[in-house]
């Protein structure tokens, strides 16, 4: 029957109990405590982060955007393409927070589509919507 050497483990637990007892004293707490937080260099200021503008009625969750473009979408009679639509939004007094209007828009389209509310014809490049009345 084989043993486990456990001499290594044993010797471990020694340390740390060492340790536990040494960091029972305040003293000692407080200078491992700043060796360890600042790792020997001093502490870095926080990151900035940017302060963003709020527009007057930027849309900004995805659910604002959906119900804004359907409501647009609803007045435009015939076929549309997406920059259309975006530009009707823009017109209303919309302003889009995303960093690719286009791409947001897009999406939006696609999801009309897969609700039923709108029709899409063409190909890739020209595609085109339609209000389902």
């Amino acid at each position: 029957m084989k043993t486990l050497d456990t001499s290594i483990l044993e010797t471990r637990i020694k340390k740390y109990q060492q340790l536990r007892e040494l960091l029972a004293d305040p003293e000692i707490a407080e200078v491992c405590r700043q060796m360890v937080s600042k790792n020997g260099h001093s502490a870095s200021e926080p990151a900035k982060t940017a302060k963003s503008t709020p527009s007057a009625r930027a849309v900004t969750q995805r659910g604002q955007l959906f119900d804004a473009a359907k409501q647009v979408a609803s007045g435009i009679s015939g076929k549309f393409s997406t920059r259309d639509l975006l530009n009707k939004i823009k017109g209303n007094g919309i302003q889009l927070a995303a960093k690719r209007e286009d791409v947001a828009i897009a999406g939006v389209l696609k999801r009309l589509v897969e609700h039923g509310f709108l029709r899409r014809s063409g190909t890739r490049g020209k595609t085109q919507y339609e209000v389902i009345r």
